[in-house]
């Protein structure tokens, strides 16, 4: 007997069965890492468990109080990615070089993530757009195997 296979987000519990095509991420949170299931393996989650992660953030966490009324005053929340390139330069070893990219706050700065991405992964690079920003950067080995 065939077992359905169900694709499960590991961070909410959404889980769809038999797609024609695995989703890319969870359509209730937006999470990307979802996992292959059966209806044995397959987890239950409580929605009032997970009903956080499935809020948007607006307002940044980031907040003023008035230290004479206790009024707090927040601003919203508008992420942009900044990238460091401080792990990275031409002359590093291909195994150590790292360029970080850090999804902040454009108001206050305030950090709400961020990725280490090794500079052999050229593909993520180019997903994230910024392949063009940092390839003056990247040691010489990973440029030769780019352009063959």
């Amino acid at each position: 007997m065939e077992q359905s296979i169900f694709y499960q987000c590991t961070l909410c519990g959404w889980f769809v069965e038999n797609p024609a095509t695995p989703p890319a991420a969870c359509p209730d949170c937006g999470c990307k890492l979802l996992r292959q299931a059966t209806r044995d393996t397959l987890d239950s989650v409580s929605s009032d468990a997970v009903a956080h992660l499935k809020k948007q953030v607006k307002k940044c966490w980031n907040y003023d109080v008035n230290p004479t009324t206790g009024a707090t005053s927040y601003h919203n929340l508008d992420l942009e990615a900044y990238v460091d390139t401080r792990f990275c330069n031409p002359m590093m070893s291909v195994d150590k070089a790292m360029i970080t990219v850090v999804e902040r706050c454009k108001h206050c700065k305030q950090t709400y993530g961020q990725e280490l991405i090794p500079c052999t992964r050229v593909d993520r690079l180019k997903e994230l757009k910024i392949f063009d920003e940092v390839k003056h950067l990247l040691p010489k080995k990973v440029l030769d195997v780019e352009a063959t």
